[in-house]
C-alpha cells in the first residue's frame, strides 16, 4: 500500500537503502488498507533547500522542502501528527517476528546510543539485548509476571512517548493483545507505528536531527 516516486534525480544505492529503511507506511490511526503515496524530488538543483518530500496518507497531506531528504522526511512526519519523543519518557517496542525484529535493530541501537529508554515485550527485549541494544522487558496485557511491569498500566500512566506494535502472527492471543496495546496508545494520544521499517526510519531520523535542526520558513519562501 506504499508508492514511492523519485522525480528529477536518479537514486544512488545509498539513497535507495535509506528509502527502503525509512519509508514504508505512516500509521497513526490508520487502517491496514489505507494507502500512502510518497513523492521525493529535487527542485531548483542549483540552490540549497532543494529536496522536497510530499506525503499523502488517506485524507492527510504534507509537503516539505529542506536541505536533505532526512530533514524533509522528519518535517513531513511532524506535519502529519508525530512528535519527537522526549528522553524523559520511554519508547515501547513489540516488534513481531524475526524479520521485523531485524528491521528494528538499527533503530533500537540508535535509541540506545542517543540515551532513550527502550521498553519491549519479552521476546523483543531478549533479541535487542542479545544484539547490543538495551531494553527493559514488560509484560503483555494478559500477563501478570513478578518483577515485570504491565504494558497497559504503563500506557495509562503515559510512560511512553512512542509505541511500536507489530503483529507477529494472527493467533487469537496475538491479535487481542496487539489490539489492546494499539487501542490504548490511541486513547492516550501516544504516537503509534505498526510497521518495522517505518518505525526504524522515524527513530533514525529523530536520532539524527533534533527539532532545532529543522528549518522553519515563512510563507513567502515557498
Amino acid at each position: 500500500n506504499v508508492t514511492i516516486n523519485a522525480v528529477n534525480f536518479e537514486m544512488a544505492e545509498k539513497l535507495e537503502q535509506f528509502i527502503e529503511k525509512k519509508m514504508n507506511r505512516f500509521e497513526r490511526h490508520l487502517n491496514g488498507d489505507d494507502k500512502v503515496d510518497i513523492r521525493m524530488s529535487v527542485i531548483k538543483p542549483q540552490t540549497n533547500a532543494n529536496k522536497e518530500v510530499k506525503i499523502r496518507i488517506a485524507g492527510l497531506f504534507a509537503e516539505k522542502t529542506a536541505d536533505s531528504f532526512e530533514e524533509a522526511l522528519l518535517n513531513s512526519m511532524i506535519a502529519t501528527g508525530y512528535k519527537i519523543p522526549s528522553k524523559e519518557k520511554g519508547v515501547m517496542i513489540s516488534s513481531g517476528g524475526t524479520k521485523e525484529k531485524a528491521q528494528m535493530l538499527d533503530g533500537a541501537l540508535m535509541l540506545t546510543k542517543a540515551g532513550y529508554t527502550i521498553y519491549a515485550s519479552e521476546g523483543t527485549a531478549q533479541y535487542l539485548n542479545d544484539n547490543g541494544a538495551k531494553a527493559i522487558a514488560v509484560s503483555w496485557p494478559d500477563e501478570d509476571k513478578p518483577g515485570m511491569e504491565n504494558v497497559m498500566k504503563m500506557i495509562s500512566e503515559h510512560r511512553f512517548d512512542l509505541v511500536v506494535n507489530i503483529p507477529k502472527n494472527r493467533t487469537s492471543r496475538e491479535l487481542t493483545n496487539g489490539y489492546k496495546i494499539r487501542r490504548a496508545a490511541i486513547d492516550h494520544n501516544i504516537p503509534l507505528i505498526t510497521n518495522a521499517r517505518l518505525a526504524s526510519a522515524f527513530i533514525e531520523a529523530f536520532c539524527t536531527l533534533s527539532i532545532e535542526d529543522l528549518s522553519i520558513k515563512s510563507w513567502n519562501e515557498y
